[in-house]
């Protein structure tokens, strides 16, 4: 049985997520990713994005970007090391002189 002082804290929550920015409600969709949320921080971030753009959009993202990785992840090991990919010898030198070369410019 919820106590008056639990259910005053939840409508309280309730209303500060009504006025918050997308900011706050980006922060809930990252956090709902990885664990529950409240039940006023559901139904709050539920009708903020029935009028927000954006955040339906970041949601979208967030959750493309996790499969992704975890896609990525899963496929690591199928893809061979490459021994091409490292720079030769006098790429990493040259970038190394223009590098030097602009630090002690800016000194």
């Amino acid at each position: 049985m919820l106590k008056f002082g639990d259910e005053r804290k939840r409508m309280f929550e309730f209303f500060k997520l009504l006025n918050a920015g997308c900011e706050d409600h980006a922060r809930l969709i990252s956090l709902s990713m990885d664990q529950s949320l409240s039940r006023s921080q559901r139904l709050g971030l539920k009708l903020h994005l029935m009028y927000c753009r954006a955040c339906r959009q970041f949601r979208r993202d967030a959750h493309l970007m996790r499969e992704t990785i975890n896609l990525g992840c899963e496929h690591a090991c199928e893809f061979p090391q490459s021994k091409e990919t490292a720079l030769p010898p006098e790429s990493a030198d040259a970038i190394s002189a223009s590098l030097n070369a602009r630090m002690s410019q800016e000194k």
